[in-house]
């Protein structure tokens, strides 16, 4: 059976641009909206709303500004990582600030995808339109 998830805000979300669950984990499910990161790990009875740290990539209606949230991948490792318009973010399941991955080529670039596999667990693959990436995994 087909059951709504999403939590029921008014307004309504503005539209999902990702989605992201544990495999091993039932009720752990996350999704990206343009605006912030909605998580619940009890099957949606409580969403908890994580947008600390995505102030520069986050939509927040200023004429001219770029912003996306493009893709949101779970690792079995307990941690989200998220692509954006300006590189890759990441932040413990329960953590409440999402932190920016520096020192990397890939720091400005627009990730559009985000891949695990694992076949190689110690490595999450980035899309972008440079070409693909490999992001080390501690």
């Amino acid at each position: 059976n087909w059951v709504k998830l999403t939590p029921n805000v008014y307004p309504a979300l503005w539209g999902m641009s990702a989605l992201a669950i544990d495999q091993e984990t039932d009720g752990l499910v996350a999704f990206a909206e343009p605006r912030s990161v909605w998580q619940t790990i009890n099957f949606s009875v409580n969403w908890q709303i994580v947008s600390s740290g995505l102030e520069t990539v986050a939509h927040r209606d200023l004429a001219g500004g770029v912003f996306g949230l493009n893709d949101l991948l779970y690792h079995p490792d307990g941690w989200l990582y998220l692509a954006t318009v300006r590189g890759l973010y990441c932040k413990e399941f329960s953590a409440q600030v999402w932190n920016k991955v520096t020192g990397t080529s890939y720091d400005n670039v627009a990730v559009s995808g985000l891949l695990f596999t694992d076949s190689n667990p110690g490595v999450l693959w980035l899309n972008t339109a440079a070409g693909v990436y490999r992001h080390p995994l501690p």
